[in-house]
């Protein structure tokens, strides 16, 4: 065996060992509010921080989507979500599983959907 496929073997393993390891985690975040998004930040429901913006240098206009997913996911499904816009207005959603949700809609006004 070359060391390609015993690494692919035991990362085949460890996937099938703990489910969550294997499942996806992005999302698309739609924005639906009046300001663009400028920063949109996801960490693990055990973490105590927000973590780093995952839009770096981008926005999300109005009417527009971003497919992202967390930086680190250490196996977990729930994520906390937050998602600040232009003019300093933040949305938070807590609790939120990346392992099943595929769409996070969101305004500036407070209203969010997440779409399973």
């Amino acid at each position: 065996m070359t060391r390609k496929t015993i690494a692919a073997a035991a990362l085949l393993t460890a996937a099938l060992a703990n489910p969550a390891l294997a499942l996806e985690r992005w999302v698309r975040i739609h924005n639906s509010g009046n300001a663009s998004i400028w920063s949109v930040q996801m960490t693990h429901v055990d973490d105590g921080g927000w973590g780093r913006d995952l839009l770096e240098n981008y926005v999300i206009p109005v009417g527009s989507t971003a497919t992202l997913e967390p930086d680190r996911h250490q196996g977990y499904c729930k994520f906390d979500v937050r998602i600040i816009y232009n003019g300093g207005r933040e949305v938070e959603l807590r609790g939120v599983n990346l392992c099943t949700a595929r769409d996070i809609t969101a305004s500036d006004n407070g209203y969010t959907n997440v779409s399973y």
